[in-house]
């Protein structure tokens, strides 16, 4: 399942020869394939596709092997898509600069810009580096309890 739900992710607008490959394939009255690739898909919805697809016979095996190729679908729909996988791979290595090229406003993932997503990596990157601004309290309290108790350096 999470082919298909990167694969939704990194194409927020699939070509028609993808929605013809979700045309073949049965979701739940609930969510229909076009809403599935209007909205995307959260990991509660990929349960309930998978379950759906459960209870209509299919083994473990065939719910794989047809959530990854509605991914492969997703991921491999023409240039654009192959771009932003590069971008992300390149991100992945540390380079959060890669989002700062180009049009700032071009989607990059569902809903997010480059210019969003260069601020969502520079955000974690100074969090996770312990410089960001923010009071770590509700972070720290999460793992030792509440920290109001116990003076951290910082």
């Amino acid at each position: 399942m999470n082919s298909f739900i990167t694969g939704l992710q990194v194409n927020p607008n699939p070509s028609n020869g993808v929605r013809e490959a979700f045309d073949g394939i049965e979701f739940p009255p609930a969510l229909p394939a076009s809403a599935i690739l209007s909205n995307g898909l959260n990991l509660r919805l990929a349960l309930d596709i998978g379950l759906f697809w459960r209870n209509a016979g299919l083994s473990d095996e065939a719910i794989n092997e047809r959530a990854e190729k509605l991914g492969k679908a997703l991921t491999n729909d023409g240039p654009e898509i192959q771009i932003r996988r590069v971008i992300y791979g390149i991100t992945s290595l540390g380079s959060t600069m890669v989002y700062s090229l180009g049009d700032s406003r071009r989607e990059i993932f569902r809903g997010m810009t480059m210019a969003a997503m260069l601020d969502h990596q520079n955000y974690y990157y100074r969090w996770f580096g312990w410089i960001s601004g923010e009071n770590y309290h509700r972070y720290l309290d999460s793992f030792f309890g509440r920290s109001l108790t116990f003076h951290f350096p910082f």
